[in-house]
């Protein structure tokens, strides 16, 4: 099962839909607020409200799941996000 999970997961980093993420919790928090906060007010996405790690290279963030799976990094310090377009129809 985490096999396919795995799998799954690669398949969304090569497409170019997630990335690895270093935010702290808190960080991702401020963020979602301010991203929520445009939406409901029908206003662009400001920049502060993205992650800084969202548009890095794709084969950097396959590395960086491999190291995550090799566990490199200490829990929390990385985590896979999708990316998402709340803004969409």
């Amino acid at each position: 099962y985490f096999q396919e999970l795995y799998d799954c997961a690669v398949k969304l980093i090569q497409d170019g839909n997630a990335y690895i993420c270093h935010q702290t919790f808190e960080d991702m928090r401020k963020c979602r607020s301010l991203n929520r906060e445009a939406r409901l007010k029908n206003l662009p996405v400001p920049a502060e409200a993205l992650s800084p790690w969202r548009e890095t290279d794709i084969q950097v963030n396959l590395e960086k799941f491999e190291k995550m799976r090799a566990g490199d990094y200490k829990e929390g310090d990385a985590v896979l996000r999708m990316k998402g377009n709340f803004s969409c129809d």
